[in-house]
């Protein structure tokens, strides 16, 4: 997978996923709530960020990425 953008999303989880030289940021989450970001692999994202949590996002759980 090369990247993902979560905008105004509600109880998901992302998990044991590959992240494979995305353009830019290989995760974004965005206005979203109750999220699980866990045991992901994240390679080569540059420019930008492996993962980015914007505005309005909450009650996130990030792990062992």
């Amino acid at each position: 997978m090369g990247s993902l953008s979560l905008i105004d999303a509600m109880q998901g989880t992302i998990q044991r996923n590959v992240f494979n030289a995305p353009f830019n940021t290989a995760l974004a989450i965005a206005s979203s709530t109750a999220i699980i970001v866990d045991g992901n692999v994240l390679i080569g994202a540059n420019p930008g960020h492996g993962i980015k949590l914007g505005p309005n996002a909450t009650r996130l759980f990030v792990s062992d990425n």
